[in-house]
């Protein structure tokens, strides 16, 4: 699995801590967020395998991606 692009990113200050989609060379998406800690969104979304998280992107990250 390589990184061949980035689809969107949020602008911020110090570039490392931010959300960001990418494209994979396997034409998969990776999306990279803000963990869901919050226990009642949690439990919103019911029980999560172990191989998932749940993830916050902030909207105009999201509507960048949607125009690729």
């Amino acid at each position: 699995m390589k990184i061949i692009r980035t689809v969107a990113a949020e602008d911020c200050p110090n570039g490392i801590d931010c959300a960001r989609i990418y494209e994979l060379d396997s034409g998969e998406i990776l999306v990279r967020g803000y963990r869901v800690a919050d226990p009642e969104t949690l439990a919103e979304l019911g029980p999560l395998p172990a191989n998932e998280t749940a993830l916050i992107i902030p909207r105009d990250v999201y509507e960048e991606a949607r125009k690729c």
